[in-house]
């Protein structure tokens, strides 16, 4: 599942998911539009808040990785 995805299934705006990885709605948003890729440590923490719904795989499916 992608994170916009979860965002929209919860109710949660970008801000909201922000305040709960720590970090700042405009770095949620460049992850959601693929302007950047979040750390390997914010990929884990997605994870773990979105109960394993968005995984590692999600965010490499789109990548030019």
């Amino acid at each position: 599942m992608k994170l916009a995805e979860y965002l929209v299934a919860k109710g949660l705006k970008q801000a909201d998911f922000a305040r709960m990885m720590g970090c700042t709605a405009p770095c949620v948003h460049n992850w959601i539009y693929k302007k950047s890729l979040p750390s390997t440590r914010q990929m884990i923490e997605v994870h773990k808040i979105t109960s394993g719904k968005v995984t590692l795989t999600d965010w490499m499916e789109d990548s030019n990785v």
